[in-house]
């Protein structure tokens, strides 16, 4: 019961159990035991402000075996609502968790993962390397020098990686650099109206 809890009802419901008596509060903490509620408040202080592998490390804690497969969804879900209250740029970037098989190991590995929004409204900013594809179209060549919306900082399509909207027209790119202060709300990032798309080097 208290899995079927968890599964359709998320976290919630779950509380309002344990507040029900004592065999309401020893049903969950069956399920959630004292390690799993610390790993919970460690995510929601850590949220927006820890790297990756900190963030994967406590959501691991939390759905580490023995648990439901239901459970380990439902609890999941949670740290995806736990993230968007602690958001303050939600219009900019989300963050989910989920798991997924990896090539060699065993199980599921717990991932948490940003994606990125258009200040224009446009969805998701797409990762790509090197000059987009319209942008070549557009130019008729590659040999195109690109600039971050943000902050303007030149040349990012010889990065590792940045993120490019999609939407024809929009013209919105957004380095590394500049996503990282989105995921740690390190300062307010405002919509930038300017092209990216610089002149040939």
């Amino acid at each position: 019961v208290i899995t079927a809890i968890m599964e359709f009802a998320k976290i919630r419901a779950v509380a309002k159990l344990c507040a029900t008596g004592k065999a309401g509060k020893e049903a969950v903490q069956s399920l959630l035991s004292p390690a799993r509620v610390a790993a919970i408040q460690s995510f929601r202080k850590a949220i927006w402000v820890a790297p990756l592998p900190v963030l994967e490390r406590l959501a691991e804690a939390l759905v580490s075996p023995p648990l439901a497969l239901a459970a380990r969804r439902a609890l999941l879900d949670t740290l995806v609502e736990v993230a968007h209250v602690q958001n303050k740029c939600r219009l900019r970037v989300r963050a989910l968790c989920f798991t997924r098989l990896v090539p060699g190991e065993v199980g599921r590995r717990v991932v948490v993962r940003f994606d990125f929004r258009c200040p224009r409204r446009h969805g998701l900013l797409q990762p790509i390397r090197g000059v987009p594809a319209a942008y070549r179209m557009r130019s008729g060549t590659d040999d195109l020098m690109l600039s971050c919306s943000h902050c303007s900082r030149d040349q990012i399509e010889e990065d590792q990686m940045m993120l490019h909207c999609p939407r024809f027209g929009c013209c919105y790119d957004l380095c590394l650099t500049c996503a990282e202060v989105l995921a740690t709300h390190r300062q307010k990032m405002a919509p930038v109206a300017t092209s990216s798309m610089g002149g040939k080097k």
